[in-house]
């Protein structure tokens, strides 16, 4: 009887799995070309092969549309832009495929004395000074609140005149519409709004409760549709991430793949969108863009976001979710790319804790959980790093949450070998990077730091002609290649940040497949995870990005080490490996050179607050009316220093007292 449910099952599950991932590629009317000479030069091609021009994506690409071609077909039309490939000054066309985007949610002991009427419901995340902290109150207790740092969420759009929200017109679009106004139309979830009051919510207003970084100007980015999951394409992608680059400090993404198997990422437009502002956005800092791991952690066949290209995208972070208890987040997927987590609610766990957040018709709420809320935290957690230190790059807030986040013991997940330490002394994990972000922590290191060396990368490609290389069905396929500046054109890379896979493959079932990295130094990095769920016969994987940041610190050099193996060997599983290529991302000499971490830990949180006064801004307000009173530092020690180096708070009486 057991084998017949089994068998039932699995015909069951092959049912669904047909259903949601066989899904054929759905071409628009649009196309994404490359074109030397300008705006001018792309308007009079257009015209000439019979296309309208729909103005520039960013850079040298612009958009096409033609009129005979439906919006949305499963043929390409290869026909209609054979022309514009015989033009010189055409270096690059492709027609637009829908691609599904998802949003990151599951459905579309003391008061600090705040007077945010929800604030006693957010201080698990934000005060929790008896149990594993993120330490954000630490953070605004030293005079960071997220003053004069932009945050632009990209989602389904924003409630423009929410009275919680510092709305900032200036950093926002709809992409959707071709306009500025990124409102959410009227069968909306709100879920960009939900996002937005998660980082950002206006403190000590008598309105729902707090946002991370209160002191934030935010924007909406409107990217996705009014329904749960919205079509999109490569051009939106990079019309998004180019929008504002010079402005928006953050991009907050709280959206993704399917979580039912997909392989998806970025293309060609977007992946160069966030390279360019990545490198050159926020006058040469670069943009910082966030993304969250994805909701399919959870059940019998969890997905992994190892096959998500934003999230494995070399100029991405990516977050995972903790629950209240410090487990993995039942929902949060696991992969090698993940810098860092945070908390989100955990509603997978009878214990979950709330979160808090605006939503439309002016309202709050406190049922917005999953990674939809990890994303705006850590969104909201970096803005305060920002508002500490304006000059940090990109690169620099990267190794501030590698240096100071918390690699807690309370952290677990069911798998027990998960955290490693690899050869350079970081332990780090697939569920939970370097550990859970420490808002102060970050704080205090972000205000003396100084800027990292500059980014070297090699790239080795390693082509197999047809047919490829067998992958078997029992037993590893193995391969090595060696690094040192002599074979890589004298790039001398010496501290590691990130080892990229891009692998061009098929195998059936595509899903059994594993792959595993290790570094010269003998770290072991698992950088393609087995997906049950993916099990159907689907297109091989092209040019897909896989991105371990687990070999931090570590000196490359020497003889790297990939395996491709069928995690089910007692399962038939056929395929070949075509392509695969190893690029290095580092630095030459120690980013730590010139910098050095707080003596003491900055784990700050408010624990009483009955004696002494701190008193909080208000909003549009000159003098400070409210307080926000705190008797009991943890951590801190008394002394005669006031606050300085950010946004002042307020002003302290009584006898509390920081060391900054």
């Amino acid at each position: 009887m057991a084998r017949i449910r089994h068998v039932i099952s699995t015909v069951l599950l092959l049912a669904w799995v047909s259903m949601v991932i066989a899904r054929d590629p759905v071409y628009s009317n649009e196309w994404a070309v490359q074109v030397v000479g300008g705006q001018q030069e792309a308007v009079r091609l257009a015209d000439k092969h019979g296309f309208t021009y729909g103005g520039k994506i960013f850079g040298d690409y612009h958009l096409f549309r033609h009129s005979h071609v439906s919006r949305r077909s499963t043929s390409a039309s290869h026909q209609k832009h054979h022309g514009l490939l015989q033009e010189n000054s055409v270096s690059w066309v492709e027609q637009q495929v829908w691609k599904e985007r998802v949003p990151r949610s599951g459905r579309v002991t003391l008061n600090v004395c705040l007077n945010d009427p929800d604030w006693p419901k957010q201080e698990w995340y934000m005060n929790n000074c008896a149990g594993l902290d993120m330490h954000v109150t630490g953070a605004w207790l030293r005079g960071y609140l997220g003053e004069g740092v932009n945050v632009a969420v990209v989602d389904d759009g924003l409630q423009t005149d929410h009275p919680d929200l510092n709305y900032d017109a200036t950093l926002s679009t709809d992409v959707v519409d071709g306009d500025r106004d990124p409102s959410h139309p009227a069968d909306s979830t709100g879920h960009g709004t939900k996002v937005a009051g998660v980082a950002t919510a206006i403190a000590n207003n008598s309105l729902c409760g707090v946002g991370v970084a209160p002191q934030a100007r935010v924007g909406g980015i409107r990217l996705l549709d009014a329904a749960l999951t919205s079509d999109v394409n490569d051009a939106q992608d990079a019309q998004a991430y180019t929008f504002g680059q010079d402005s928006v400090d953050v991009y907050v993404s709280s959206w993704g793949p399917n979580d039912f198997g997909e392989v998806d990422g970025p293309g060609t437009p977007a992946q160069t969108a966030l390279r360019n502002g990545a490198t050159t956005g926020r006058g040469g800092k670069g943009n910082v863009y966030i993304f969250s791991s994805g909701n399919g952690g959870g059940g019998q066949y969890p997905d992994s976001c190892a096959f998500d290209g934003f999230v494995n995208n070399p100029y991405s972070l990516a977050f995972g979710s903790v629950s209240g208890t410090g487990r993995r987040a039942a929902h949060s997927e696991a992969c090698s790319a993940l810098i860092a987590c945070v908390y989100a609610e955990d509603r997978n766990n009878p214990n979950g804790n709330k979160m808090v957040t605006t939503k439309t018709t002016s309202e709050c709420t406190d049922d917005f959980f999953q990674s939809s809320a990890g994303a705006p935290i850590a969104g909201g957690i970096l803005a305060l790093a920002l508002n500490a230190n304006g000059a940090l790059t990109w690169r620099d807030l990267k190794h501030l949450i590698v240096q100071t986040s918390q690699p807690d013991v309370r952290l677990t997940s069911s798998d027990a070998n998960d955290w490693t330490t690899n050869a350079a002394g970081h332990r780090v994990s697939s569920y939970f990077g370097f550990g859970l972000l420490d808002a102060s922590r970050l704080v205090d290191a972000a205000r003396t730091w100084t800027t990292v060396p500059a980014l070297q990368t090699c790239e080795m490609v390693h082509t197999h002609t047809a047919p490829g290389l067998h992958i078997p069905q029992t037993g590893n396929l193995t391969l090595t290649v060696d690094y040192s500046s002599r074979s890589c054109a004298g790039v001398n890379i010496r501290f590691l940040e990130a080892a990229v896979l891009t692998l061009d493959y098929n195998f059936y079932p595509r899903g059994h497949l594993e792959a595993t990295l290790t570094s010269p130094l003998g770290t072991r990095s698992l950088m393609l995870r087995r997906r049950e769920v993916d099990i159907i016969p689907g297109p091989p994987v092209v040019d897909q990005d896989f991105m371990s940041v687990q070999f931090w610190g570590e000196n490359p050099t020497g003889t790297w080490t990939f395996q491709l193996r069928n995690y089910y060997p007692s399962t038939a599983g056929n395929g070949t490996l075509n392509k695969w290529t190893l690029t290095l991302y580092g630095t030459e000499t120690d980013p730590m050179g010139g910098n050095s971490l707080p003596a003491t830990p900055g784990t700050t949180c408010v624990s009483d607050c009955s004696n002494a006064s701190l008193v909080l801004p208000t909003p549009a307000a000159t003098l400070l009316s409210s307080t926000l009173l705190a008797s009991t530092v943890v951590g801190a020690a008394s002394g005669g220093s006031s606050l300085t180096g950010g946004n002042m708070l307020g002003i302290l009486v009584a006898s509390v007292y920081l060391i900054l």
